[in-house]
């Protein structure tokens, strides 16, 4: 939907005045019975359109059987079906899954597991990067200072920004300065949209995220790649990192999934 002040930049922007009641498919309808082409998809989260049948099935078969188990102390045969199959998703074996209610909730426990692997609080982001509003993801958040700033004290002060980069000159300018960090002590992790999202729809040169997965290993960091907004076929590949050489260590998922 193409919405007139429905994603400004200023945060005092009112309401579109659209309120939303039903989705089929590829359009959604408003209270006033409007029909509008969903172009957001859910900000990515509605990969197969509304109330596609298949999903609904799903739900309808679940809800007869079990709304909640215990988490990881009685958990339920759909989330290790669901673990194993993402699992599986990770281009070498012997990967692991965890699961998480959001995907600023992933980016969290990437992070964790990063400083965890490490004993390295650092960050490397990058501009225009959003990786959710949870207080750790807000840290690494590159996308609007207004998101940031406020919070600014209550968040990791150890998160180094570089340029996201748009070419060939630019990225070595960006993998540069990712190197410069990484001599530095105390970088645990970069933390990286392979393609990035709401800061401009930007597709890096190609050999971007190996390079920094290379940098990271030499470095003995770890590599997050926040694929959110490009994962499960959204970029034509279940995983657009998953392709590189050298590939992520820990990878995001959420809206689609």
């Amino acid at each position: 939907m193409g919405l007139k002040g429905a994603d400004s930049r200023d945060s005092k922007t009112r309401h579109p005045g659209v309120v939303l009641c039903k989705g089929q498919g590829s359009n959604v309808l408003d209270v006033d019975g409007n029909r509008y082409v969903d172009l957001a998809g859910g900000f990515g989260a509605q990969l197969l359109g509304h109330r596609h049948p298949s999903i609904l099935r799903a739900l309808e078969f679940q809800a007869t059987r079990l709304t909640q188990a215990l988490g990881e102390v009685l958990p339920s045969d759909a989330k290790v079906s669901l673990v194993e199959r993402l699992a599986g998703l990770y281009p070498e074996r012997g990967a692991q899954a965890i699961l998480a209610q959001s995907g600023s909730d992933a980016v969290t426990a990437a992070l964790k597991t990063a400083a965890l692997h490490t004993g390295l609080p650092g960050v490397i982001a990058f501009s225009g990067a959003y990786h959710g509003l949870g207080y750790a993801p807000l840290a690494a958040c590159g996308l609007r200072p207004s998101y940031l700033e406020p919070f600014r004290t209550q968040l990791n002060p150890r998160v180094r920004f570089v340029e996201y980069p748009r070419d060939q000159a630019s990225m070595l300018d960006a993998l540069c300065a990712v190197q410069d960090a990484l001599s530095g002590d105390g970088i645990g992790a970069i933390l990286v949209e392979p393609i990035l999202g709401r800061g401009g729809c930007i597709v890096p040169p190609e050999g971007f995220v190996s390079e920094l997965g290379r940098l990271a290993k030499a470095s003995g960091a770890v590599m997050i790649a926040d694929e959110i907004w490009t994962g499960l076929g959204r970029s034509g590949k279940l995983l657009f990192s998953g392709s590189e050489t050298q590939g992520p260590d820990l990878i995001c998922l959420g809206k689609g999934l």
